[in-house]
């Protein structure tokens, strides 16, 4: 059995590394979170939303979950070819995407145009963020980050401002993502087109078949039931509902982000290796320095959610504020759990996954529903933050069964 002493300096000197990086990146966020929403409508964040959306969900597509096994080969050449196949798979979805996007163009909105490049973009940027995380090279990550939160914004304002390009928000979103890849290509010294290969493709699919049969379905499911959100918010209650919908949970997810990121990796990278014994003094020791760590900006946000957007952004974004008041305790569940909710997917509990993720996606809906007949959009936010909350705690709960070294 490991020492369970000596897990302690292993988590905070992996997670500060990160962590330090991802502080500079949420200052970064911040300062020109406070700039962005004066050239921005509510109108034009909701676009943003959806676009955002819409990536994300094809996102727990594109790598078919194989990014995640790239922590589990003992050798780095196999990781190496994981890496590879992945930027394969990334292209034939990423095509399939622009087909779909050309016609959705003609019907809707020409940015549409721009999901396939996006996709390209992210399902590279997975493989190689889980190949440096793999090495413990935080300093990179780091870097990578900090190109993002300075180029998204900048690109964004650039497009506003000499423009007037109101999807904006969408064109700095994309390029920033961009750059950052460029960074990690250039950082990364084993890029070989030798192995852009669909016999690779097919190896690690067959070896790792839980996550492509099981792990994708199941992060698909979760990740409409979670970015959907802001589509039936535009639908049924308007779009600057939907603008300030995305205004609050932008805000709420940076700081949580931040925290769930870097000790996500953290996490993956040294549980994997773990006796179940040793892992479960690791899980309640994240869990209660994540608690300590936010109980005390949660209850501000809490109490003076409104206040605090108000005087940060202006009276145009009182809604929003007041929707972080209902929505802070859910990001703060999330944050706490999602981390070591990884304990799935190191001990291939794909199949509890999935049906979690049903669960979760079920009671959203019926949370949704009842707040879309009463016409009440608080009552959405109050509903959806419970329903959060409480699958945060069953999953934290099946976790640790999983680390007593039974069968659950």
């Amino acid at each position: 059995m490991s020492d369970d002493k000596n897990l302690v300096p292993s988590f905070y000197s992996g997670f500060v590394k990160l962590f330090s990086g991802l502080a500079l990146v949420q200052l970064l966020n911040f300062g020109f979170a406070l700039i962005l929403p004066r050239f921005y409508t509510p109108d034009d964040y909701a676009f943003f939303g959806v676009f955002t959306a819409i990536v994300f969900i094809l996102l727990e597509i594109i790598t078919l979950k194989l990014d995640v096994t790239i922590f589990f080969p003992k050798e780095d050449d196999e990781a190496i070819e994981i890496v590879h196949a992945i930027f394969l798979v990334s292209f034939y979805f990423a095509l399939i995407t622009l087909l779909v996007s050309i016609w959705v163009s003609f019907f809707y909105n020409p940015a549409y145009l721009f999901l396939s490049f996006s996709i390209i973009v992210y399902g590279m940027v997975l493989p190689l963020s889980a190949w440096f995380n793999r090495k413990k090279d935080y300093r990179c990550l780091n870097t990578y980050r900090i190109i993002q939160a300075i180029c998204i914004p900048v690109f964004s304002l650039f497009f506003v401002i000499l423009f007037d390009w109101h999807f904006g928000l969408v064109m700095g979103f994309i390029l920033g993502q961009l750059v950052g890849l460029v960074y990690l290509l250039i950082s990364f010294k084993h890029l070989n087109y030798s192995l852009l290969k669909f016999t690779l493709v097919r190896k690690y699919i067959y070896r790792y078949q839980h996550f492509p049969k099981y792990g994708v379905l199941s992060s698909l499911v979760g990740s409409i039931s979670r970015n959907s959100i802001v589509f039936f918010v535009k639908y049924f209650f308007g779009s600057s509902s939907a603008g300030h919908f995305t205004m609050s949970t932008k805000l709420l997810r940076a700081p949580a982000g931040a925290y769930q990121s870097a000790l996500s990796q953290v996490f993956l990278q040294q549980a994997s290796h773990m006796d179940n014994a040793s892992a479960k003094v690791y899980i309640k020791k994240i869990v209660w320095f994540g608690f300590a760590l936010g109980v005390l900006p949660v209850i501000a946000f809490l109490i003076f959610g409104q206040d605090i957007f108000g005087f940060l952004f202006g009276t145009e974004w009182l809604a929003a504020g007041k929707m972080a008041q209902y929505l802070v305790l859910w990001m703060f569940a999330m944050a706490l759990v999602t981390p070591v909710g990884l304990m799935l997917d190191i001990k291939q509990k794909l199949k509890f996954e999935l049906g979690w993720n049903i669960v979760l996606m079920v009671f959203r809906l019926c949370a949704i529903l009842i707040a879309v007949l009463l016409n009440d959009l608080y009552l959405m936010m109050l509903l959806l933050s419970v329903v959060g909350v409480v699958m945060s705690i069953f999953l934290l709960v099946y976790v640790l069964k999983l680390t007593n070294g039974k069968e659950v």
